[in-house]
């Protein structure tokens, strides 16, 4: 039985309090069980604190909602956000409202903004194919918030331990463990996404001004004089600017899952076969940019959002499996990874998902490598990264979108994960290692 606690103080964020209960029992020589509850807390760091402003690079995981084709229910498009129609200028804000608001901002940064975006009849300027997904990529300017508070996390897990009890045989060095976590963190510090911003602007549930914007233009400014919406301008063309986000402790997070790890060996021929093999299962990986004015979204199987600091390109399951055998000095080994299918963003973020969004199919990667000990302090390495030369599969297609009509209608396939699918195909490495 293990019992933990800390007592921290920071001159930022004042007195923090951490704890845990821990428990280990070997009920005999091959079975163990262990798991327990563990209270974390993390203080901001320095750069969440005091970052001066920065450009960075990141995903915009709502789309540009001022197109009439995105496909989030508070964006321009009348096809997911018809509440108004022609004329209407009051009651629940819809594409209009939206749009007029998109208008206004534009204006900011040019007169003519506005019709290079929407196209205008009057000045002979044709609409520009506008962005379809509820995808994109940005560079927001990215700056320190002082005032934020330490983030905490309530973890627990439960596990077992099973060591083979033979002392000889095909099965007596077989060893499994198998681990549930579940942690909830909250107050969660993480950079605004560019898409919390966006809907901070223009969602009426944060933005109440957009109800009506549609009405004037006076209306529309004043919409458009929203804070957040003053975080999202437009540039010259109409297209989204240089979109401005702080850290804050608006988010929270609920993870849990099952890891598994299989060891064996056994004596094969003059050497050694060995397998190992690590498995996880992602059973929750609910977030919230703004709890709790936003419901928990669950991205298991989807691309992922990244906000609130989680990594992207959440796979329902993971298999990274090792085979080896080794013979005196010599040792060679196959490792497999394997990735299932994934969906694009907007199956969890918009109502009714993207059935025109083809997601990415499931990839497998084989890699090589060998090893060699001339003596007891030189040795030498081999081996091939993406053994058979495995292509990245493309993902976040549009399927109403053909090889013909690409150029006017949008883009025809999206992209590969540079996280998780390998972009660089074969390669080959020799190394050696010498102690002196």
């Amino acid at each position: 039985l293990e019992l933990g606690g800390r007592m921290s103080n920071y001159n930022t964020t004042g007195t923090s309090w951490t704890y845990k209960l821990l428990g280990d029992w070997a009920v005999n020589d091959w079975l163990r069980f262990r798991g327990g509850y563990n209270r974390a807390e993390r203080a901001p760091n320095i750069g969440e604190l005091f970052l001066s402003a920065q450009q960075t690079f990141g995903v915009n995981n709502r789309g540009d909602v001022c197109s009439t084709a995105n496909p989030n229910t508070f964006s321009a498009n009348p096809g997911t956000n018809p509440a108004n129609g022609p004329g209407n200028a009051g009651g629940a804000a819809g594409a209009l409202d939206v749009e007029a608001v998109c208008r206004a901002l534009m204006a900011q940064a040019s007169p003519d903004a506005a019709s290079l975006y929407y196209g205008s009849p009057t000045l002979g300027v044709v609409t520009n194919p506008q962005a379809p997904g509820s995808f994109g990529f940005a560079f927001p300017t990215l700056i320190g918030n002082p005032n934020l508070s330490p983030e905490t996390a309530d973890t627990w897990t439960a596990g077992v331990v099973i060591q083979s009890p033979m002392d000889s045989g095909v099965l007596s060095r077989l060893r499994l463990s198998v681990d549930w976590y579940d942690i909830t963190v909250k107050d969660a510090i993480g950079a605004q996404t560019v898409g919390a911003v966006l809907q901070q602007c223009f969602d009426p549930a944060f933005n109440p001004l957009v109800n009506g914007a549609a009405a004037s233009t006076a209306a529309a400014n004043a919409a458009a004089g929203n804070t957040f919406c003053q975080l999202v301008p437009r540039n010259g063309t109409g297209q989204l600017g240089n979109v401005k986000i702080t850290y804050t402790n608006d988010g929270k997070v609920h993870l849990s899952g099952i890891d598994a790890q299989l060891d064996w060996g056994y004596d094969i021929g003059p050497g050694t076969f060995t397998l190992n093999s690590v498995f996880n299962y992602q059973m929750d990986f609910e977030s919230s940019a703004l709890y709790p004015a936003l419901p928990m979204i669950d991205y298991v199987g989807t691309q992922g959002s990244g906000e609130n600091g989680l990594n992207p390109n959440v796979f329902e399951y993971r298999i990274f499996t090792t085979v080896g055998y080794s013979w005196g000095p010599a040792r060679v080994a196959l490792q497999w990874q394997y990735y299932p299918g994934l969906e694009d963003l907007g199956e969890v973020t918009v109502p009714g998902g993207t059935p025109n969004q083809a997601g990415w199919p499931s990839y497998n990667l084989f890699s090589l490598n060998t090893s060699y000990q001339l003596t007891d302090d030189i040795g030498i390495r081999f081996g091939i990264d993406n053994l058979f030369n495995k292509r990245p599969p493309l993902g976040n297609i549009n399927t109403n979108v053909t090889a013909a009509s690409a150029a006017t209608d949008g883009v025809l396939a999206g992209g590969s994960f540079l996280g998780a699918h390998d972009t660089n195909g074969r390669r080959f490495y020799l190394g050696a290692n010498a102690r002196f």
